[in-house]
């Protein structure tokens, strides 16, 4: 899912489609990606709109715990280095 949002991102294979970007970016997050849930907080500050609004299933709640898990995730890339 992170492969389509990145090819719609940079319309390898497929047309430029930031929103739907989004929507694929926010099903991986769902399923646990960590790359998915950073992409989507990257086209939210690019589409200066809420990700709440543009991600189904994204509610304020599982924001909040995905932007701890990119942060735990971010913090670990420079801790082990």
């Amino acid at each position: 899912m992170v492969n389509i949002g990145y090819c719609m991102t940079h319309a390898f294979g497929t047309r430029y489609d930031i929103s739907e970007a989004m929507v694929w970016f926010g099903r991986a997050g769902i399923e646990g990606s960590t790359i998915g849930k950073a992409m989507v907080f990257r086209l939210e500050r690019l589409m200066k709109q809420s990700a709440t609004e543009l991600v189904l299933g994204l509610d304020k709640r599982t924001y909040v715990n995905w932007m701890v898990s990119v942060a735990r995730q971010g913090s670990k890339k420079y801790r082990d280095n």
